[in-house]
């Protein structure tokens, strides 16, 4: 007669524990996939399949192309190959078409994983909607451009100062004074 209940018990906390990390992963707000080295998604959260508007089904098994504007792709694979065990982060801002063909920004932490001779296995994606930021960063850009030529053409200067009166920044038209 062999005693089975240890492993039995052990069996049942990996499990709870199991279900414990995939609750946490499903109660994010952020869009999570885990892709392989060739870019083939092995798994993603409900929140992914939300913004894409495309059930599992059809994420996993398929490459993260799928989602990314072909614009920006190259510059995410050459991003995507800066992992390395040295440097296992890596932040990227691309295009996305989310579900009903609107085009959005989002970031994504990827996160790589290796095994004990530093070959990546795996890839985790971990990425928000930074659409709004992106829209206030365009609009403050162009914003600072039609002052500035608002300035060259006027031929007024300005000036700013920090609080701390250390710091200092003029337009060119008040350098020339």
């Amino acid at each position: 007669i062999v005693d089975r209940s240890e492993s039995h018990r052990l069996a049942e906390q990996l499990q709870a524990s199991e279900q414990r990390y995939r609750s946490v992963v499903e109660d994010q707000t952020e869009a999570i996939s885990r892709y392989l080295p060739d870019g083939t998604i092995v798994f993603v959260n409900e929140v992914y399949c939300r913004i894409f508007g495309l059930a599992a089904e059809a994420i996993v098994g398929k490459r993260w192309h799928l989602v990314a504007h072909p614009d920006d792709q190259p510059m995410i694979t050459a991003r995507l190959a800066e992992i390395s065990p040295a440097k296992p982060v890596v932040t990227i801002e691309n295009r996305v078409r989310v579900a009903g063909g609107e085009l959005r920004w989002m970031q994504f932490v990827n996160r790589g994983f290796f095994d004990a001779d530093g070959h990546l296995l795996e890839t985790q994606s971990v990425g928000r909607d930074i659409t709004t930021l992106k829209q206030a960063e365009s609009a403050l850009k162009d914003s600072r451009a039609t002052l500035e030529r608002a300035q060259a053409v006027a031929r007024i200067g300005s000036f700013a100062t920090g609080s701390d009166s250390e710091r200092f920044s003029c337009s060119p038209e008040t350098a020339r004074l």
